[in-house]
C-alpha cells in the first residue's frame, strides 16, 4: 500500500513523517519487512538522486542486517548507487561497505 502511495508521489519520502515511518520498517522484527522498505527506497533513490543522500544513512546501516535477504538487497542498491550515481559525495564509503572495508 505504501509503494502505492509513494509511487504516485515520490516526493513524499522527502517528508521528515515518512522517513521516519520508514526508518521503524528498517527495523522491524520481520526480515521480509525490513527487506520490503529496503527495496522501496532502493527504487526511490535510484531514480530521484536528491533522495539518496537523505536515505543513504539508513541504507547503509542495513548491511550488517541479520537476514540476509536484507543484506543481498542494500548491497545491489548500494552497488546501483556506485554505478549511477558517480558524483555521490559517500561514494567511497559505499565501496567500503560493500567490500566489507567499514
Amino acid at each position: 500500500a505504501l509503494a502505492a502511495i509513494i509511487s504516485a508521489d515520490p516526493n513524499l519520502l522527502h517528508r521528515n513523517e515518512l522517513r521516519l515511518g520508514v526508518h521503524g520498517r528498517f527495523m522491524d522484527q520481520a526480515a521480509s519487512v525490513r527487506e520490503a522498505a529496503v527495496d522501496l527506497v532502493g527504487r526511490f533513490v535510484l531514480d530521484k538522486p536528491q533522495l539518496t543522500l537523505q536515505y543513504y544513512p539508513m541504507l547503509s546501516e542495513r548491511i550488517l542486517d541479520k537476514g540476509i535477504g536484507v543484506r543481498k538487497r542494500v548491497i545491489k542498491i548500494l552497488r546501483d548507487i556506485c554505478v549511477q550515481q558517480p558524483d555521490f559525495p559517500k561514494l567511497q564509503r559505499s565501496v567500503s561497505s560493500l567490500s566489507g572495508e567499514s
